[in-house]
C-alpha cells in the first residue's frame, strides 16, 4: 500500500473525478474489456456462469453490451464460498498474492470474508480517499476512527489504512472502546475529524455532557463523516448532529463487495457523488426487470456494480439491492458524475398495502422527534415476507410517559401517515430497550410471524 499519496487539487482527490463522461465511458470500456478476459481466465465461476448465459468477454464491443451479462447476487457468492471455502469459487489471485483478509459484520449469520492484493488494497485506499478528501479531510489532520475495528471488519483496518494513505494522523480507537473512552481521547487529542455511524456519532454527542462535564461542541470538532447505516442524508439527524457537534456532516456509502466507500459528498451536499471512477463501474437498473436504466435526475432505481481493476475478488454485475434517486450528473463540486441518494435497501423494503416503505423512512420521522424519541425503534414484521394489508406495528423509544407518550402516539402515527401513506400503530417502550449505538449495525426490522 502505497501511503502519502498527494491530492490533485483543493477540490478533488484524484484526475479521474474530473473527467468527462466521454472520457469515463472510453475508460472503463477498456478496463471492462480487460477484466472480463480476466475473471474468465481466472475464476471457475464467472467462466461456468457466462458459458450458462451463452456469453463470452468478446461479446463486449460497446459500454451497453455489459447489459447483456448475467448478474452476480449475493446468493451466488454465499454459494461460490460455500463450494470452495474459505474465499470461494469467484477467487482470481492466486494464495502467496493476497496480502489481506477482511470480513463482512456477519449480520446474518457466518460472515463472508474478503481477500485483497496489495493493488486491491491501494484501489480500497484511493477510492474511499476521494470520499474522505469530499467530505473535506485534508494530509496532516488528526481524524478519529469510530466505526468498529474488531473482528475483521472491512470498515475496521483498511479504513485506517486510508488515513495513513492520505498522510493523515489516524486515531483507529474503534467504536467498541466505549463512550468514555473515545470522548476522553477526543478531549485530550482534540481530532479535527471522525468518521462512524450517524446513531452512534450522535450518541457520543449526547453524551458528552455527562461523561466529560461539557458539551460534545467544546472538543473543536470540524468535520463529521458518517456511513453504514441509513440516517446520514436526513436533514433532522444531520441538523441535530451538526447541533451536538457545531460541526459539518457529510454522508459516505460503499459496499464491503467492492471498496469501502466510493459515493461522497462535496462542499455542497446535494447528494452523494460517484467517486469509483476507473475503478468501479456504476450501473442504475429497473428492479423488477433488470433493464438499465438512464442516470439521469429523477431517475429511481438500484445500483449494480463491476469491478474494473479488483484482482482478488473482482464482481461483474453484482446487484446491491439499494435502491437510490438520481439528484444530478452536473459539475456540482467539481465532480462530474452522478449525485445519489439511497432510499433503501430492496430486500429490506416492506410493501404496505400495495405502498413501498422502507425502514430509513420511518427512521428519519422518528429521528425528527428528538428529545421526545431516542430515535430507536423496531418494526415489529409480525407477518410472512415483505408484504400486509395490515396497519405495520412500531415500537418506539421515548422517555415520556402518561399523557406525554400518548401525545407522541399520535403525532407519530399521523405524520408516518401523511409522509409515507402507511398506516402504523405504534406503541411506546422506556429508553434502554433497544441497544445502545455502538459497533453493530442496528436492526429496524424485528421479524415476530405468529401461527395461524
Amino acid at each position: 500500500m502505497r501511503a502519502g499519496k498527494k491530492p490533485y487539487s483543493g477540490v478533488t482527490w484524484s484526475r479521474e473525478e474530473t473527467l468527462s463522461p466521454q472520457e469515463i465511458e472510453t475508460l472503463h470500456l477498456d478496463l471492462l474489456k480487460r477484466q472480463l478476459d480476466y475473471v474468465w481466465n481466472n475464476s471457475r465461476h464467472y467462466r461456468e456462469k457466462f458459458a450458462s448465459a451463452g456469453i463470452a468477454p468478446g461479446d463486449l464491443v460497446r459500454l451497453a453490451d455489459l447489459g447483456r451479462f448475467p448478474f452476480t447476487e449475493k446468493d451466488d457468492i454465499r454459494a461460490s464460498l460455500a463450494a470452495h471455502p474459505p474465499l470461494g469459487l469467484h477467487l482470481c489471485a492466486e494464495e502467496d498474492a493476497i496480502v489481506q483478509l477482511q470480513a463482512s459484520s456477519g449480520t446474518t449469520g457466518k460472515p463472508s470474508y474478503f481477500a485483497y492484493t496489495a493493488s486491491d488494497l491501494d484501489m480500497v485506499c484511493e477510492t474511499t480517499a476521494r470520499c474522505f478528501h469530499a467530505a473535506g479531510f485534508r494530509p496532516g489532520q488528526r481524524i478519529l476512527h469510530a466505526f468498529s475495528m474488531s473482528r475483521g471488519f472491512v470498515g475496521g483496518l483498511p479504513m485506517a489504512q486510508t488515513m495513513a494513505y492520505m498522510g493523515l494522523q489516524v486515531l483507529p480507537i474503534g467504536a467498541e472502546s466505549g463512550v468514555e473512552r473515545i470522548l476522553q481521547v477526543m478531549s485530550d487529542l482534540r481530532p479535527s475529524g471522525i468518521i462512524g455511524a450517524p446513531s452512534f456519532i450522535a450518541y457520543l454527542g449526547e453524551k458528552a455532557q455527562e461523561v466529560l462535564g461539557r458539551p460534545a461542541s467544546d472538543l473543536g470538532l470540524r468535520h463529521i463523516l458518517v456511513g453504514s447505516e441509513p440516517g446520514g442524508g436526513d436533514p433532522a439527524t444531520r441538523a441535530h448532529i451538526e447541533g451536538l457537534w457545531g460541526a459539518r456532516v457529510r454522508e459516505m456509502y460503499g459496499m464491503s463487495d467492492l471498496a469501502n466507500s466510493f459515493f461522497a459528498e462535496g462542499d455542497i451536499p446535494d447528494g452523494m457523488h460517484f467517486l469509483g471512477q476507473g475503478h468501479i463501474h456504476a450501473e442504475l437498473i429497473d428492479p423488477a426487470s433488470g433493464a438499465v436504466l438512464p442516470q439521469e435526475p429523477g431517475v429511481e432505481g438500484e445500483l449494480v456494480y463491476t469491478s474494473l481493476t479488483r484482482q482478488a475478488m473482482p464482481l461483474v454485475r453484482f446487484r446491491s439491492r439499494d435502491q437510490v434517486r438520481v439528484l444530478g450528473n452536473d459539475a456540482l463540486n467539481g465532480r462530474q458524475s452522478m449525485r445519489i441518494r439511497v432510499m433503501g435497501r430492496t430486500d429490506d423494503m416492506l410493501i404496505c398495502r400495495g405502498i413501498n416503505l422502507y425502514p430509513g423512512a420511518v427512521q428519519d420521522i422518528i429521528n425528527s422527534m428528538k428529545p421526545q424519541t431516542t430515535g430507536r425503534f423496531r418494526i415489529i414484521a409480525d407477518f410472512p415476507g415483505h408484504a400486509t394489508n395490515k396497519p405495520l406495528n412500531l415500537k418506539v423509544e421515548t422517555p415520556l410517559t402518561g399523557d406525554g407518550a400518548g401525545d407522541l402516539v399520535s403525532r407519530l402515527e399521523k405524520t408516518i401517515k401523511e409522509l409515507s401513506g402507511v398506516r402504523v400503530r405504534v406503541a411506546t417502550v422506556p429508553p434502554g430497550t433497544f441497544d445502545t449505538p455502538g459497533a453493530r449495525k442496528p436492526v429496524l426490522i424485528e421479524r415476530v410471524v405468529t401461527k395461524a
